[in-house]
C-alpha cells in the first residue's frame, strides 16, 4: 500500500510554538533532529508529513496508535527512515516501510510506501 501526505510549513511553523503539541506528535530524537537544523519548522513539517503517510500506507487510523510509535529517523546520507514503536509496532505486522520526505515552497510532502510480506 501507498500513504501520501502533504502538510504547510507555515501551518507547522505556528503549531511547533506550543511545547504541549510538539511533545504530544514528536519523539526526543525528532524534536533534537529538527531543532539543530537552520529553518526547524522545515524538519517538522516533513517529519510530520511522513507520520501521517505512514499512518495512510498502513491502512490505519492515527487512533490506532499514538505518535510516539511512528519515529523517523535519518541515515547517514540524510534519507528518512521509518522506526515503529509499541501499537505500530503490531499493526504493521512485518511490513517493510519505506519513507521519502520533500519540500517545495510551503510544502512538504512525504511518500511512504507498505511492503507487506503476507
Amino acid at each position: 500500500m501507498i500513504g501520501v501526505d502533504v502538510c504547510l510549513i507555515s501551518r507547522i511553523a505556528r503549531a511547533i510554538g506550543n511545547e504541549r503539541f510538539v511533545e504530544r506528535v514528536f519523539t526526543q530524537g525528532e524534536r533534537e533532529y529538527c531543532d539543530g537544523k537552520t529553518v526547524p519548522a522545515r524538519s517538522y513539517a516533513g517529519i510530520y508529513a511522513a507520520k501521517e503517510a505512514v499512518v495512510k500506507a498502513l491502512g490505519a487510523g492515527i487512533t490506532d496508535f499514538n505518535f510516539h510509535d511512528l519515529e523517523i529517523t535519518h541515515g547517514k546520507n540524510g534519507a528518512p527512515k521509518v522506526a515503529l514503536h509499541g501499537e505500530a509496532e503490531k499493526f504493521a505486522d512485518g511490513a517493510k516501510l519505506h519513507v521519502s520526505i520533500s519540500h517545495d515552497g510551503d510544502n512538504a510532502t512525504a511518500v511512504c510506501m507498505a511492503e507487506v510480506g503476507k
